[in-house]
């Protein structure tokens, strides 16, 4: 196929110029377009209903990429919360691949590379899938914890203030803090510790109920 060819997930050009005349520039200027565009949406939902499969290898490509250059704990978080649901594991089978195919060539520099990492995200997606079994409120404590920063973690607080302001959440942090491996990375020990003293100045000390 020549390289000029036409990519056949390229949104097409009426669809671009669509957009474009919407003011979309971002993940939230395009959902306010769709909400108020019934039509632009049946289109945009037609086009990645038939071009499925295509958008999904050029998504599992881009996300190999950026996986990559993921250098510790912190950036594996954000690029786990980055990966859209549904794909996470699409994306272990796609790195399994690559790690196979480096062994198979003898590129033993791009095996020791990846398999560290997608050890390290296979934990945060088997972790993830554990808490969505768990009760709600431990839910909230392990998405109060893995919050990106402070703010974050604040206003987690304030939107499932219901679940987090009763003692029974400190409860369940505390065992978290208990239970973690004694091999833990130091910033995750030090994360653990730091969400725990937050967690009681938001709550304000309450006493059990």
């Amino acid at each position: 196929m020549p390289n000029d060819a036409p990519s056949t997930h390229r949104l097409p050009d009426d669809l671009q110029a669509r957009l474009a005349a919407a003011g979309v520039t971002d993940p939230a200027s395009l959902e306010a377009a769709v909400q108020r565009d019934p039509a632009l949406a049946a289109d945009l939902q037609a086009f990645a209903a038939a071009n499925a499969e295509n958008l999904t290898a050029a998504a599992i490509a881009a996300l190999t990429q950026a996986f990559a250059a993921v250098e510790d704990s912190e950036q594996m978080m954000a690029f786990w919360r980055a990966v859209p649901a549904g794909l996470e594991e699409p994306f272990i089978e796609a790195v399994e691949a690559l790690i196979a195919q480096a062994e198979e060539s003898g590129d033993s520099d791009a095996v020791e590379h990846l398999r560290p990492r997608l050890e390290g995200f296979r934990q945060i997606h088997q972790a993830a899938q554990q808490a969505a079994e768990q009760l709600p409120i431990v839910q909230a404590v392990i998405a109060f914890v893995q919050a990106e920063d402070v703010a974050a973690a604040e206003a987690l607080f304030l939107q499932h203030k219901a679940l987090l302001q009763p003692y029974e959440a400190q409860q369940v942090l505390e065992a978290l803090v208990a239970q973690a491996p004694a091999g833990i990375p130091a910033e995750v020990r030090e994360r653990l510790a730091a969400r725990h003293a937050l967690l009681r100045r938001l709550r304000g000390h309450a006493p059990a109920s």
